[in-house]
């Protein structure tokens, strides 16, 4: 089986979670058949790919995609339908230098993430696959209803909170279109859980939970002296379902006068 996955981040060194499912969609794709991987750096400096021994890859590949200027994406989002963020990425390049390194026919075409199935879908033909790790408009919603811009941050001058005020739910809508017409467009997609799966609404999609690897040994702390159950949550708060994965776990006061743990599901 001869597989073509594209993806918009390296999937190595795993050091956040946009990286961990990539380099565990990767790891499994290598176990079923021929991968070609092909990774378009968006921002980022080109440096090889530092692929795991135990991951036999065909071809790999990394190549740039620059970044439009903020004048630029604004005028392209006055007279077009993508969301800003979409824009941002000249996808012009990369789609060309994949036509002339892709070697079809291929059995599957993997696209991880919608960005990328957005700048490079159709430029090589066969059977294909998007993992949608986010549902971008559900994303934008809960950062626009949290009160920050698109770009992830907090701060910034009045005049971009305005600007995001308004553009923000514009956005919404386009990446809600976008991500139906993905879904009608491809074999299969990929959600992270049955919440998203539910909100997305397509009769082609599937779950696939997010995994990470556990360590062959953990040092456990010893000689504690209360019972009460500690958390550690390591995350970066500017990604939203972080967030709210954060909020899920409740304490409120029983009648013995004792917390107990109340839970809710979350995406």
């Amino acid at each position: 089986m001869r597989i073509l996955c594209a993806t918009d981040v390296p999937p190595w060194p795993e050091r956040d979670g946009y990286r961990i499912r990539t380099a565990n969609i990767v790891r499994s794709l290598a176990g079923v058949g021929e991968v070609d991987l092909f990774v378009v750096a968006v921002g980022q400096p080109i440096e090889p790919l530092a692929v795991p021994a135990a991951i036999r890859l065909s071809r790999t590949t990394v190549v740039p995609a620059p970044q439009r200027g903020t004048v630029a994406v604004l005028a392209r989002w006055a007279t077009g339908t993508s969301p800003r963020h979409l824009l941002r990425v000249d996808w012009n390049a990369p789609r060309a230098l994949l036509l002339k390194w892709a070697r079809p026919p291929y059995d599957l075409i993997w696209f991880e993430h919608a960005h990328t199935w957005a700048g490079l879908a159709g430029a090589v033909p066969g059977p294909t696959v998007v993992d949608l790790d986010n549902l971008e408009d559900r994303r934008l919603r809960q950062r626009h209803h949290a009160g920050r811009s698109t770009g992830g941050r907090a701060e910034g001058s009045f005049a971009r909170r305005v600007a995001a005020s308004l553009l923000d739910p514009i956005d919404e809508r386009r990446w809600g279109q976008l991500q139906r017409r993905l879904a009608n467009d491809v074999t299969a997609v990929l959600l992270c859980s049955d919440l998203d799966r539910g909100r997305l609404g397509a009769p082609n999609a599937v779950v696939v939970p997010n995994g990470y690897s556990l360590a062959d040994k953990a040092d456990v702390p010893t000689g504690r002296t209360s019972r009460a159950p500690v958390l550690v949550m390591i995350s970066l708060l500017t990604y939203e379902p972080n967030v709210d994965g954060g909020h899920s776990l409740i304490w409120r006061p029983t009648l013995a006068g004792k917390p107990e743990p109340v839970t809710r599901t979350t995406c």
